[in-house]
């Protein structure tokens, strides 16, 4: 009785612990196996988008690679399962409700009704937790609180989308990018993760 009780009463920001606590561990377990196998690894470097078409995919056409083996040089993408919620419907801000699904911390869809990516607060969101001074925070050893990408709005079904690899922020960029859409006057989206065949082969858990 006392774990249903508790899944009935988990607070968003509870939710989202659980969804990145997942995938942090799976990030920090696989930089040490890379490290334990006396590889020369990198985490969370800005990434050089060879063409102009995929940088028009990634917002300011801005990406973090998650792992970088040294020699030979090659790039190392870290998935996981997929953090199922204990409930479908949270308010975390007052006026704003969110469906929350099946989560992964390394690629959240938003989806809503509308979404002004131009807006200058999302611009200052994105640059503060991406971050390309590298200067980054004091988060699990090894890692440094960065946004890896956020990609460009797409319409689909009447609704706009976007996605965010949140690599190793914390909670407080998702709830700051919450704060994003509520002063947009959003009081309904949904956030979750699909899991394209390609992912599910890559994923570590």
């Amino acid at each position: 009785m006392d774990s249903i009780a508790e899944k009935r009463t988990m607070s968003f920001r509870e939710e989202v612990e659980r969804i990145r606590e997942h995938y942090v561990q799976k990030y920090l377990d696989a930089l040490h196996d890379y490290q334990t196998n006396g590889e020369n690894v990198a985490a969370e470097i800005q990434g050089q988008i060879d063409s102009e078409e995929a940088s028009r995919g990634f917002y300011l056409g801005c990406s973090r690679l998650d792992i970088i083996i040294i020699e030979p040089l090659q790039a190392v993408e870290v998935h996981c399962s997929l953090v199922s919620p204990n409930q479908r419907l949270y308010s975390p801000l007052s006026g704003l409700t969110v469906e929350l699904s099946d989560c992964g911390w390394y690629g959240i869809e938003f989806e809503c009704e509308t979404f002004r990516q131009t807006d200058a607060a999302f611009k200052e969101w994105f640059q503060k937790w991406y971050d390309a001074s590298d200067a980054g925070i004091a988060v699990e050893e090894g890692l440094s609180g960065f946004v890896h990408c956020a990609t460009t709005v797409q319409e689909r079904d009447g609704a706009c989308i976007f996605s965010v690899d949140f690599g190793s922020a914390p909670v407080e960029s998702l709830l700051e990018l919450l704060s994003v859409f509520h002063s947009q006057g959003i009081k309904q989206l949904s956030m979750g993760t699909r899991l394209s065949q390609d992912s599910e082969r890559r994923s570590k858990a």
